[in-house]
């Protein structure tokens, strides 16, 4: 992955926060290691949430790690001591324990979400599966008709040629 597209990704994931409720200021420098190497930094305040591909020199806590571990963890996908083995962090602790809560409630909200348009699927489904039903039903229903039909024509040929 290129480090462009690490940055992409990355803004694409913070601009799906739930930035409404973030009222103090945080800054966070992500530095890229391996694959996609460089630096990005993501800054939460005044209800908002930006993503830029530069160093913030004044941040409040600095992640390092691999690209997949660092989209993993603003993706909500792991917490902040899952992925401690994965990515080191530096600078203050507990703002970092803020986004863990940060990421966590949007990972709720999503989970929720998701399970909405499940139970949408899972009823668009089964109304197919009762109209395929249906549908059987009413082609099997006019074989029967065709066969009486057929049987109805077969006497009558028979009866015509008993005369």
């Amino acid at each position: 992955m290129k480090y462009s597209e690490v940055v992409k990704t990355a803004k694409k994931k913070v601009s799906v926060l739930d930035a409404s409720k973030i009222h103090d200021h945080l800054a966070i420098e992500f530095d890229v290691e391996g694959d996609g190497e460089g630096a990005f930094y993501v800054e939460l305040g005044d209800g908002k949430a930006s993503v830029e591909p530069y160093e913030y020199y004044d941040n409040d806590f600095r992640v390092r790690g691999n690209a997949d571990s660092i989209l993993k963890l603003l993706d909500g996908g792991s917490s902040l001591k899952s992925a401690l083995s994965d990515i080191r962090i530096e600078g203050d602790v507990s703002k970092a324990a803020s986004l863990e809560n940060i990421l966590s409630n949007h990972k709720l909200s999503t989970t929720k979400k998701d399970a909405a348009k499940l139970t949408t699927t899972k009823t668009e489904s089964k109304k197919l599966t009762t109209a395929k039903k249906e549908s059987k039903k009413l082609t099997t229903a006019k074989k029967e008709s065709k066969k009486i039909t057929s049987k109805k024509d077969t006497t009558k040929k028979i009866e015509k040629k008993s005369e």
